[in-house]
């Protein structure tokens, strides 16, 4: 049985192309291409199942209209992950590699504001987190929320996980954080030195002395 449910709101069709050397306007023939299901979260689990077969499972919502192509590069994928569909498209990212200067680039597509009611989706989705809950041990919310779900949603699966008796950790920032510890408090919560400072109202960046008191207050 999977150890950890992990949960991801902005499920990617993610495409990795390298190139000997990435050049602005010009035309780039990529050496190598690959596509992935992808996400934050279920990037997390794939290296989690890496470590150990069948530690992680995924629960995730994808859209419609490119559904097939997502089903398509889950099959890849020696995990379960569970899907909610939901009107619209998966969003899509492109990485390019670039050999000669040894850089990443990542280029994002923006999907197209949803015109629906979300309301039937989201209990979908909670519902299906709940069942994943009931077989794991672990919560795993990783990755941004988009702005078609409920301001209050992370907040919301991280205190179901924690009402369940779960270890709830949690990999996002901002409003999404401030609600969430306002309803449980997470066993874990990664993020880096700017998300810190700006989800809290801190200046940043901050001396390094100074950082470490203001992580300890906060976490009292």
């Amino acid at each position: 049985m999977p150890e950890v449910t992990a949960v991801c709101l902005s499920t990617t069709i993610q495409r990795t192309l390298t190139f000997s050397e990435v050049k602005i306007d010009h035309v780039n023939r990529s050496q190598h291409y690959v596509a992935n299901a992808s996400g934050k979260a279920v990037n997390t689990a794939r290296v989690l199942n890496q470590l150990e077969k069948d530690f992680c499972q995924v629960v995730c919502p994808i859209g419609v209209n490119n559904k097939e192509l997502f089903f398509q590069l889950k099959e890849k994928e020696p995990y379960k992950i569970i899907t909610v569909e939901i009107p619209g498209n998966t969003r899509e990212c492109w990485t390019l590699l670039d050999r000669k200067n040894s850089t990443t680039t990542e280029v994002i597509a923006g999907e197209p504001a949803i015109q629906a009611d979300m309301s039937e989706y989201t209990l979908q989705l909670m519902q299906k987190i709940e069942e994943s809950l009931e077989q794991t041990n672990a919560l795993l919310l990783a990755g941004s929320r988009p702005e078609i779900w409920p301001k209050d949603l992370a907040a919301r699966i991280c205190a179901l996980a924690s009402k369940m008796g779960k270890t709830v950790m949690c990999d996002f920032w901002g409003d999404d954080l401030t609600e969430t510890l306002q309803l449980c408090t997470p066993e874990i919560v990664k993020i880096n030195e700017e998300e810190f400072c700006r989800t809290v109202g801190y200046a940043f960046p901050q001396p390094e002395e100074e950082l470490a008191q203001l992580i300890a207050q906060q976490s009292l």
